[in-house]
């Protein structure tokens, strides 16, 4: 895409006040790059947007600007415009919280983070907050009642993070139902749809009755690796081989001998010469298992540092302090030699310091699950993913894309790894999924409200019944059925009002 050669690139440009300016630079934050600004403005004027940007380029800043905007306007009975946003897993909602919180902060608009807590407040309650931040499934419940009380209106904007999520097969329905009732609405708020992983943007959008933007802007690039039998492999961009993506680069240097090491895991860490380091493991116990191994084999290699020792001593004394104890056996020993794992069966207070600290530098490598590529902001130098399968299975192209863009920080490093470590034979069946994992498209979203699959199937699915919502169509999202005309009746069944779902013929 070529921009103008004029773009409003300063946050004073759009008028925004001196507070948020001020907010925003104290985060590092002064200039937009073109594809942000070229994508503020295609919602500026209140219009929905749906739109898809690498991870690590910055898809968070538009959401946010579009936000602020929202709340600066007066919705039902003259009041103040309220806004909800949608994260994908309750783990990063409190990190969202504390950065709008920062930066709404400066207005006197107050945010909430809502995690599932017994002693919690209903979202977006008569008298609450301004902005409330939670998951799928509770916003679901947030617009359900919203719409009961007649109160919708109340809210300016709505943002929906990983936008991809709603073609999940089991969370899916509730986000799909829920934007159906807004798009119902007599007052609607915008609807601000994102992902890095996102096929059928186009449909999505038509649906959505959205604008629609795309880019591919990485503010660092991105160079992709295999590892099998320890030798390093490297994609390559162009139709250079028609079985393979991958040409040799290198014999992996063996700094530990195969027993201590027997996948080149350390060596491969250790060749980032004390850079961060992110490694992807299929299992919480595989990533403590890893970060003990690493911690084992690093921990003498690496020259003493005194200020990263006090540094680690007095995180692990603050996590104490937190805690009120110990933390998770295992955990402080890590820390202590810049190494630590994260997953959800840390406590709050562990996952915090663990990534504070690795924000910070103090901590140098971390082990983790998955969930954390879903969104929380820890980029690194080198990302490596310890086996092909994550979670219950191989990883799927839109999964690894979410992990791989971890690679790269701005201002940090000109360019990002990324590593997959193989297992068997170049050649081998698992030699051929992953080089079709590296160049497979992103898979079309498709509807998860489907008569005769998934409707009825689920307790979600008979609330969504109850409700009212009626699917009437054969593919909302893709046109998998050839000819077939598709609607959908948006709330109650009384209430007729049908909106064609483009992408049927």
């Amino acid at each position: 895409m070529t921009w103008p050669k004029r773009r409003r690139l300063g946050l004073q440009e759009w008028g925004f006040p001196t507070a948020i300016i001020a907010a925003f630079a104290l985060k590092g934050m002064h200039m937009m790059y073109p594809w942000q600004s070229a994508a503020l403005e295609e919602g500026w004027h209140g219009d929905n947007l749906v739109y898809s940007a690498p991870t690590s380029g910055g898809k968070s800043l538009v959401a946010d600007l579009l936000l602020i905007k929202a709340l600066g306007q007066l919705r039902l009975n003259g009041m103040p415009a309220r806004g909800l946003v949608i994260l994908p897993y309750l783990s990063i909602v409190q990190e969202k919280a504390d950065h709008l919180s920062f930066i709404l902060g400066a207005l006197g608009c107050s945010v909430k983070g809502y995690t599932g807590g017994l002693d919690e407040h209903t979202p977006l309650g008569v008298g609450g907050e301004r902005v409330a931040i939670c998951s799928m499934e509770k916003a679901h419940v947030v617009l359900d009642r919203l719409t009961l009380e007649c109160r919708l209106g109340e809210v300016g904007c709505i943002v929906v993070d990983e936008a991809h999520m709603v073609a999940d097969p089991n969370r899916g329905p509730g986000l799909e139902a829920a934007l159906s009732k807004v798009l119902a609405s007599r007052h609607r708020p915008q609807i601000i749809a994102m992902s890095a992983t996102m096929g059928g943007l186009q449909t999505l959008s038509e649906w959505l009755q959205a604008r629609m933007f795309l880019t591919n802007f990485r503010p660092v690039p991105l160079t992709e690796h295999v590892v099998f039998q320890g030798t390093v492999y490297m994609k390559v961009h162009g139709n250079v081989d028609v079985d393979s993506p991958l040409v040799r680069l290198r014999t992996l240097d063996r700094c530990f001998d195969r027993r201590s090491d027997p996948d080149g895991i350390a060596a491969l860490v250790a060749e980032a010469e004390g850079q961060s380091v992110l490694v992807f493991c299929v299992s919480r116990r595989a990533c403590e298992a890893c970060a003990a191994l690493l911690t084992d084999r690093l921990g003498s290699r690496r020259p003493e540092d005194l200020r990263l020792t006090l540094a680690r001593q007095e995180l692990l004394a603050d996590m104490r302090g937190e805690l009120g104890g110990e933390p998770t056996p295992g955990l402080s020993d890590c820390i202590l030699h810049g190494v630590a794992f994260h997953h959800a069966g840390l406590t709050v207070e562990e996952r915090t310091g663990v990534e504070q600290g690795f924000r910070a530098g103090i901590i140098s490598v971390l082990t983790a699950t998955s969930t954390l590529a879903a969104g929380i902001n820890l980029p690194a130098q080198r990302v490596i993913l310890r086996s092909f399968h994550q979670g219950p299975g191989p990883v799927r192209r839109a999964q690894y894309l979410q992990m791989v863009g971890r690679a790269g920080r701005a201002g940090l490093a000109q360019t990002g790894e990324s590593f997959l470590m193989g297992r068997g034979a170049p050649g081998g069946q698992e030699w051929e999924a992953v080089s079709r994992l590296l160049v497979e498209p992103v898979p079309p979203l498709t509807s998860q409200l489907l008569p005769g699959e998934r409707m009825n199937t689920s307790r979600q699915d008979a609330h969504l019944v109850e409700q009212g919502l009626r699917t009437l169509s054969t593919c909302p999202y893709s046109a998998r059925t050839s000819g077939a005309r598709s609607w959908v009746v948006h709330g109650a069944p009384t209430a007729g009002r049908l909106c064609h779902w483009p992408g049927t013929g």
